[in-house]
């Protein structure tokens, strides 16, 4: 099923972050969405079963970047970045802001663990951890590297932290216990422009696995790594069939992956990298034909 959100002129209508409710009826979407006829960004809400936008969120005045639903379900985390960056927590039931966390660089993304702890990550390399998203007092942690951080996971039992970036190839762990910091490098030898931007952790929390821009698999497809044992074990990999960069990964509960590769669709292996299901992205471009088309 394919949903539709309001386009324009420009960069109106672009997608950042996508996000779906505990219970799978309610998904949440936004970026570049609304700006251009209103003054702030929007975050639209869509109702799984019948794919109807079901209500519109003004967020923020930046450009959505990550979103989250809480644990409960009553609250959507919403990520915000430009020239500065903001968190805002949303009451989901008449879309008042409860809480607003302002920082002086953009906010690349979020993650909520189990206990709905909250990680922020900066453009200028901060890590902001909150023991709750109204929290207003969190632990500052600056990563190692000086590339910006682009995705940042709790591992399900919430006590660690992964961090990929843009433009280095390697990851970073956190450690909440003591905030030590940990960095994982694959190889020895990889060309810096190949980043591993995209991490994710197995269901099950002992694998975690990363990937990023194109060319890492050797002309071959992507290459995937992964390290086990909870992140401390030594590094593996595998190579799936995709010529696009990996932009996120979710690991299901039968131990497969899906990878969402940019500007193709998305791609499900098993963790050998064997491919099971494939889906390529409309190639509809409503954007050359607005005079035509009316949402």
């Amino acid at each position: 099923k394919t949903l539709r959100v309001p386009i324009g002129d420009e960069h109106e209508g672009t997608l950042n972050g996508v996000a779906l409710s505990a219970d799978g009826s309610l998904l949440a979407t936004g970026g570049n969405t609304g700006k251009s006829w209103q003054d702030s960004c929007s975050v639209y809400l869509f109702d799984v079963a019948t794919g109807r936008m079901v209500k519109r969120i003004a967020a923020s005045n930046l450009v959505v970047r990550d979103i989250r639903f809480s644990r409960d379900g009553k609250q959507l985390v919403v990520a915000a970045g430009g020239r500065t960056g903001e968190v805002a927590v949303v009451n989901l039931a008449d879309g008042t802001v409860l809480g607003r966390h302002t920082f002086s660089s953009s906010v690349e993304g979020i993650d909520l663990s189990s206990t709905d702890r909250m990680a922020v990550i900066t453009h200028d390399g901060g890590l902001h951890v909150y023991q709750s998203p109204l929290d207003q007092k969190p632990h500052k942690f600056e990563l190692s590297d000086s590339s910006p951080p682009t995705s940042c996971r709790f591992n399900p039992r919430g006590d660690r932290i992964a961090i990929g970036f843009s433009a280095v190839p390697q990851i970073q762990l956190v450690e909440l216990a003591d905030f030590s910091g940990r960095v994982l490098t694959p190889v020895a030898r990889m060309k810096k422009a190949l980043g591993l931007s995209s991490v994710a952790w197995s269901m099950d929390g002992k694998q975690l696995y990363a990937a990023g821009q194109s060319g890492a698999g050797g002309g071959k497809g992507k290459r995937v790594f992964g390290w086990g044992d909870e992140g401390s074990g030594p590094v593996s990999n595998f190579i799936i069939p995709a010529q696009n960069q990996v932009i996120s990964i979710l690991p299901t509960q039968h131990g497969n992956l899906f990878f969402a590769l940019n500007l193709w669709g998305v791609l499900e292996t098993d963790s050998h990298g064997e491919p099971r299901y494939q889906k390529k992205m409309d190639k509809a471009a409503y954007q050359y034909n607005h005079d035509l088309f009316a949402t």
